[in-house]
């Protein structure tokens, strides 16, 4: 009886007979949903800052296999953070395995070490004030700075999805070995063991490094209130396991360009770094102290940037780094922080900031010239520019009075916007981005410099058209020829004029 019951019944899914075992659900299971959808419902099932977040998403990917696939891939995996040293060795014992390396790392785009070790600190002594020492995890089973480096190359030699390594909190003393990498890693007998026993499971055996690998952004941090020179040993083991990095970023370290060009007698393989970031980095030009009769030369570290961009510039010194990079003749674009307190009047009496133009309107005369060291600099972008809150009707009345071509003389220069706006048209692209402040700000209309036909409302920065820009941008655009290209956005990068060769409007 029971096998003529079998007959007809209708089958919920159809399982195929190959190997990767695909399901075809019916119309109204929730597993045929498109993917963006079950993206979009996974994301409702827990706030990633919710305790039991990680407990959830872990749940919910044991419900079938389409659905730990996508939590794997997309949550789980995606944006790894390991905040102690604990955190990353069970990591590795789990997933870093010589025999049995997860598959998992192949999920993984993004990667943060907070704190990475220091070498001979396994007993994670924290120094306070310089005289006390807290032992904060002498307990942790004899977990060495050879085991952490180990598991830390092998992460990122078997991470083949990696696109961003994050390295937060970096304590002065930290610094990988720059004479060649050994990775040993546990067996798969290790996964059952103690971890008081883990550093016998390391072996002597190099890890064999795919050729070609990119990683598009590498980012490290110092520890607050530190400052640290900058050195090879700090991205040492990444450019063993990566060829190219698009972009390295660097917070609060200090670029000693004797340091960096002493320490790459070191160096283990050619450099390929195309944007460096700075961020609140101090620059110090000890060559030039050191050597006082030697010309300064390019730094094999820096000598393929072509893109450099610093943002919160701390003092005028620090606009040197410009001419230590473009020693390498191949850096063409520049991003600078307008936002940066160096750009401003340091009078105190004033009541507002006042751009300092009589400072650095020399300073952008150089750098867009395009002669000498800065032939090759053909992109200039002016991030967080308080352009609104610099502009004057006054002063424009009075360039319109005056020779484009005086101007440039030192002698004829002004020390006001329209200066500043004449100089910056000789670069050959311009890209001017506002700051937060200035996209919400009122432009006062101006009937007799032909701003506007009505002086009795102010426009916002977004109500500006194209032409109030033109009026606006006037000395940028007619210096030069009008060869400047220029294009303005708001701070949330939203086009807000575009001004090209074959544009006439003025």
């Amino acid at each position: 009886m029971k096998k003529y019951q079998l007959i007809g019944r209708k089958k919920l899914f159809v399982r195929s007979s190959s190997k990767s075992i695909k399901v075809d659900y019916p119309p109204q299971h929730i597993c045929s949903l498109p993917l963006e959808i079950l993206m979009d419902i996974f994301e409702y099932c827990g706030d990633p800052s919710v305790v039991n977040y990680l407990q959830t998403m872990l749940n919910l990917s044991l419900t079938c296999k389409k659905f730990h696939g996508i939590i794997n891939r997309s949550f789980l995996y995606n944006h790894v953070i390991f905040p102690s040293h604990r955190s990353f060795k069970s990591f590795a014992v789990d997933h870093l395995v010589i025999d049995n390396t997860s598959n998992k790392l192949n999920f993984i785009k993004f990667i943060e070490f907070i704190n990475p070790m220091i070498k001979g600190n396994s007993n994670f002594e924290i120094k306070i004030a310089g005289s006390y020492s807290i032992d904060a995890e002498s307990s942790f089973d004899n977990w060495n700075f050879e085991d952490y480096l180990s598991c830390f190359n092998h992460l990122l030699s078997h991470s083949f999805g990696l696109k961003v390594l994050v390295m937060s909190e970096i304590a002065p003393e930290f610094a990988f070995p720059v004479d060649g990498i050994s990775s040993p890693v546990p067996t798969s007998s290790s996964s059952n063991t103690t971890s008081s026993s883990l550093s016998s499971f390391w072996s002597k055996k190099k890890t064999i490094i795919s050729n070609n690998r990119t990683i598009e952004k590498v980012i490290l941090k110092t520890q607050s209130g530190w400052s640290i020179p900058f050195k090879l040993s700090h991205i040492s083991t990444i450019l063993v396991n990566f060829d190219d990095i698009q972009e390295l970023e660097l917070s609060n370290f200090i670029i000693d360009d004797f340091k960096i060009i002493s320490d790459l007698s070191n160096a283990i393989k050619p450099i390929n770094i195309h944007k460096l970031t700075l961020n609140s980095c101090l620059y110090a030009n000890t060559f030039k102290k050191k050597f006082k009769t030697k010309k300064l030369t390019s730094s094999i570290m820096f000598d393929n940037v072509k893109i450099l961009q610093l943002n919160h510039i701390l003092s005028g010194n620090d606009l040197s780094i410009i001419d230590f990079i473009k020693l390498n003749n191949k850096l063409d674009t520049l991003i600078l922080d307008l936002n940066s307190s160096i750009f401003y009047n340091p009078d105190p009496t004033l009541k507002s900031k006042v751009f300092h133009y009589s400072k650095y309107n020399k300073f952008f005369k150089l750098l867009c010239s395009g002669v000498g060291g800065y032939s090759r600099l053909s992109n200039l972008t002016l991030s967080n520019f308080d352009l609104v809150d610099c502009f004057d009707h006054s002063n424009s009345h009075k360039s319109n009075n005056q020779n484009p071509a005086n101007i440039m003389d030192d002698d004829q220069a002004e020390n006001n916007l329209e200066s500043l706006l004449k100089f910056l048209g000789y670069i050959k692209n311009l890209t001017i981005i506002l700051s937060k402040e200035c996209s919400v700000r009122k432009v006062k209309t101006c009937v007799k410099c032909g701003f506007s036909t009505s002086s009795t409302n102010d426009l916002s920065v977004e109500d500006l058209n194209h032409s109030n820009w033109s009026k606006l941008l006037k000395p940028l655009i007619t210096s030069n020829e009008g060869k400047c290209i220029v294009k303005v956005f708001n701070y949330k990068l939203d086009t807000l004029f575009i001004r090209d060769n074959d544009d006439d409007t003025i």
